[in-house]
């Protein structure tokens, strides 16, 4: 269980700058596809960081799960959006 404390700051480190760049992506640009659930995304993302570098014993597999699923439902999104794009050969 300690080797959990040697990557969690960098997790959540990485999870900070995640966070902020996504919302500050989201914020300023209009034409991000599922941009709802980036902006929505960056900030969890970002708190979670924070809470991963306090307590990474505690937050370890929560976040985990949590992250995983919110990413989950915004690749689909994405992807859903994507599809509508017209494609030229």
């Amino acid at each position: 269980m300690r080797s959990i404390l040697l990557p969690a700051p960098w997790i959540g480190i990485g999870r900070l700058i995640r966070g902020i760049t996504q919302t500050l992506a989201a914020a300023h640009d209009p034409a991000m596809p599922a941009r709802d659930w980036q902006a929505l995304l960056g900030v969890p993302t970002f708190v979670a960081g924070i809470v991963l570098i306090d307590s990474p014993f505690e937050s370890v597999a929560v976040l985990a799960v949590a992250v995983g699923v919110v990413e989950i439902v915004t690749a689909l999104r994405i992807k859903g959006r994507a599809d509508r794009v017209p494609r030229t050969v």
